[in-house]
């Protein structure tokens, strides 16, 4: 009631991004992050977002979000939905090639 008094609207935090669990992908995909066998991984993203400006490409697979072990989806998303729009996170990501590389992401307001 707060925020209608004052005319706000609550900004929940996004990525911007559509992900998979690793295990759920064809055979072919997870072969292509062996040795690593979970994390999760990135089907689509919104081409403007903040991920995609980053550097997060579809196809990626995320391991870690500020510096834990990422594997289960519902579980990433609570910890996106438990942050505030606009604060920074750090993915680690495997891209296809193997190589990783870590990405600070401004979460999203939507």
């Amino acid at each position: 009631r707060a925020l209608v008094k004052r005319r706000r609207s609550i900004q929940r935090p996004s990525l911007m991004i559509g992900v998979e669990e690793l295990w759920e992908q064809e055979a072919t995909v997870r072969r292509a992050f062996q040795p690593k066998n979970t994390g999760l991984y990135v089907a689509k993203i919104s081409a403007d977002s903040p991920a995609a400006i980053a550097g997060l490409a579809a196809g990626d697979l995320i391991t870690s979000m500020d510096g834990q072990p990422v594997i289960y989806r519902d579980a990433f998303l609570n910890s996106i939905r438990s942050k505030q729009a606009e604060e920074t996170i750090r993915l680690t990501v495997m891209g296809q090639n193997r190589k990783t590389r870590r990405l600070s992401i401004s979460l999203s307001p939507l």
